[in-house]
């Protein structure tokens, strides 16, 4: 993908507000200030989770193993993302779902069971869990030649009845507050945000602040 059409589809997905928004806060990253800004969503499976979407013919789900991202031909994965899903998988805390044309993975999703991932500059002031009665929808990609087509609102509703099946009664996930392809794709299968999460100020100063959506 040229950077022309990177910085395309980054402004689709985020907006131009909110991209040059992104922009300006890496940039003050290097400094050492830090702003960033979350949303923390979660939809109840206590009454069973929603209906399960449909694929397009042609596509098919299976759960990944790591030789499945090693042996991907159409979407590249560099050594250190390789080495972190197999630090998943290895822990025994996540799981990996893949959707396939043929036998070309084209998209991934994480589930996990029991940590939430942080950026490591905010991994240093605290570690999330996810509760016993939760799973938590950690990240996904979806190669985009096959975007548009409705994968990730059927991963949503499959990783939501997998996790009711678990005998868990929440789903969560946390987004950017730029992200609002993210958003509306979370939001249309039934996930209501809740909690305001940000990460301010300089260096070891910086903190956190979680407040009601």
């Amino acid at each position: 993908m040229s950077i022309l059409s990177k910085f395309n589809f980054r402004i689709k997905q985020y907006g131009f507000t909110n991209l040059m928004r992104i922009l300006v806060k890496k940039t003050l990253q290097k400094p050492g200030y830090f702003h960033d800004e979350y949303i923390l969503y979660q939809t109840d499976l206590r009454n069973g989770p929603p209906p399960l979407r449909q694929l397009p013919p042609g596509f098919t789900n299976r759960q990944l193993e790591l030789k499945d991202f090693i042996q991907s031909a159409i979407i590249e994965f560099e050594p250190a993302k390789i080495d972190l899903y197999k630090r998943r998988l290895d822990s025994g805390n996540y799981l990996a779902y893949g959707i396939f044309k043929e036998q070309h993975l084209v998209y991934y999703f994480w589930l996990s069971l029991k940590e939430v991932e942080l950026p490591e500059h905010m991994a240093e002031k605290s570690t999330l869990e996810v509760g016993p009665d939760e799973g938590y929808l950690a990240d996904g990609y979806c190669h985009p030649d096959y975007r548009g087509q409705g994968f990730h609102g059927y991963m949503g509703s499959f990783l939501m009845h997998l996790i009711s099946k678990m005998g868990r009664h929440y789903a969560t996930t946390i987004i950017m507050k730029e992200n609002r392809a993210a958003r509306k794709s979370q939001e249309k299968i039934g996930f209501t945000p809740l909690t305001k999460i940000e990460f301010k100020g300089f260096g070891k100063h910086a903190r956190f602040i979680t407040s009601p959506y």
